[in-house]
């Protein structure tokens, strides 16, 4: 991620910006580099209502996502197109504003109508076109994609942006490399939390998976309790019945009979506690799953 600290306008941010994307770009085994506000599975980024041209003013309890992109950026993050066409670097501020959308916003907004042409309102006061539909990006793996804009990074202002770079190997071995192209820019922008998507995605997660891992310790503490207890209740089965079993065999009765009725009394509690576990869990799903 890169943050601005002496780019004070717009245009200087864009030009900065473009001169570090070419600069990674030249970078040997580098395929494409991509830039985002923010990147998926980095949290938070910037919402807002926004506006449809010739519809009633929005609701502002219904946020939308944004993105400001660069016009690599859906190849580099393998984003299909639906629909229409992708930013190109002819989309600057001096060019109409443009914007792109996701599905789920289409599947909103326009469910019954081609959105391509109609002019939204992406909250800054100024209207962009929507050029095209691309596909959905699950930036949080709990919850359905939202309704998503993006605007050219060439024709919005900028505090700060994340890079993403597609490689032909292993990304970290370029980490180097990368980091002295975008040096080779402005030696006093910080270059920070490098890592590759899949460290990024572990990272995201931690919290999801640690939380799995302590449900998995209790469940295997309560698997070996819940061993002893039925050991405990089968022994003390055989023992109460001893003088029992004694008779039968005395009067003829085989060890495969005896074990034969020594399951079927336990087959009958066990069946009779799944019964229970499972009407239960029934019963307790919707709290589970909330």
């Amino acid at each position: 991620m890169l943050k601005h600290i002496e780019y004070p306008d717009a245009q200087s941010q864009s030009a900065y910006f473009e001169g570090v994307l070419k600069q990674i770009k030249s970078v040997s085994g580098v395929e494409a580099v991509g830039a985002d506000a923010k990147m998926p599975f980095m949290g938070l980024g910037m919402g807002g209502s926004v506006e449809i041209e010739g519809c009633p003013a929005p609701d502002e309890t219904e946020m939308v996502a944004m993105g400001i992109v660069n016009p690599d950026y859906f190849r580099t993050m393998a984003i299909l197109l639906i629909r229409g066409r992708k930013f190109t670097d002819q989309d600057r501020r001096q060019a109409p504003k443009v914007v792109l959308v996701n599905e789920t916003f289409v599947r909103k907004y326009f469910p019954n109508e081609d959105p391509l042409g109609i002019r939204i309102n992406c909250g800054d006061n100024s209207w962009h076109t929507i050029i095209g539909v691309v596909g959905d990006v699950r930036d949080y793996l709990y919850s359905n994609p939202p309704p998503q804009t993006y605007c050219c990074y060439l024709q919005a202002s900028l505090g700060t942006m994340s890079l993403a770079v597609r490689t032909a190997g292993d990304p970290l071995k370029l980490a180097g490399a990368i980091r002295s192209a975008v040096m080779s820019i402005d030696n006093n922008q910080p270059l920070f939390s490098l890592m590759s998507m899949e460290q990024r995605l572990a990272e995201w997660i931690s919290p999801q998976r640690m939380t799995m891992l302590v449900l998995a310790s209790f469940a295997l503490l309560a698997l070996g309790l819940i061993s002893i207890g039925i050991y405990g209740v089968i022994s003390y089965l055989v023992t109460e019945r001893t003088h029992e079993i004694g008779v039968r065999m005395a009067l003829g009765a085989s060890p495969t009979q005896v074990l034969a009725l020594v399951l079927k009394k336990v087959a009958l509690m066990a069946g009779t506690g799944v019964a229970a576990g499972v009407l239960s869990s029934l019963c307790l799903t919707r709290l589970i799953a909330s």
